[in-house]
């Protein structure tokens, strides 16, 4: 929630600062939300399916299409760390390393 500020010897009002864009404009989805939807697919390999019967156990309709579209859009816009990243691998004094290019 964005703090809101008012001046009493004015009559404005309470002024707000816009709120910063979402990942998914237009949609309900927080990054935080996103963000546990990838780890949960990719750091505890649970597939979207069974994530989205998590959510309707909780009384959160999702459907497995709407998670999906969720990933690919945070995928995309994860892609330039992903890339730095690998940068940064390949340009390593390491010896041995080994890369897999899997993309999410």
């Amino acid at each position: 929630m964005l703090d809101g500020y008012a001046c009493k010897a004015c009559a404005q009002g309470v002024i707000q600062a816009p709120s910063p864009p979402h990942l998914i404009e237009g949609g309900m989805p927080t990054e935080a939300l996103i963000a546990h939807v990838l780890m949960t697919k990719y750091g505890d390999h649970c597939p979207l399916y069974r994530q989205a019967g998590i959510f309707a156990r909780s009384g959160i309709e999702l459907d497995r299409s709407t998670l999906a579209n969720w990933v690919g859009k945070a995928s995309f816009h994860l892609s330039p760390l992903v890339d730095r990243m690998l940068e940064h691998l390949k340009a390593s004094i390491h010896e041995r390393l080994c890369c897999v290019s899997d993309h999410i």
